[in-house]
């Protein structure tokens, strides 16, 4: 096993508390926040699998995430989205 994933095995984001950020909603994968007009999604390192959460997985989110970038960039270039901030941060 490479060493930084066995390093990181114990640094997974299992959940998030931002109680600022508005009312909570814990999906399978990510968990939302939504206050007044805006949504906030952020990827945790969760996998699931028949609605049962089953761990993390170490760099699960950025992942997703870097996948997500990916296709509101392309979206964007075909019609207007409504993201208004994406950001991806590696620790």
């Amino acid at each position: 096993m490479d060493e930084t994933i066995k390093q990181q095995l114990t640094q997974t984001l299992e959940k998030t508390e931002f109680s600022n950020l508005g009312k909570f909603i814990e999906g399978k994968v990510r968990d939302n926040y939504v206050k007044e007009d805006k949504r906030f999604i952020i990827t945790t390192d969760r996998i699931s699998a028949f609605d049962r959460n089953l761990g993390t997985i170490p760099f699960k989110g950025e992942v997703l995430t870097s996948i997500e970038l990916l296709r509101e960039k392309l979206a964007v270039k075909l019609f207007e989205t409504g993201i208004l901030y994406m950001k991806m941060e590696l620790f």
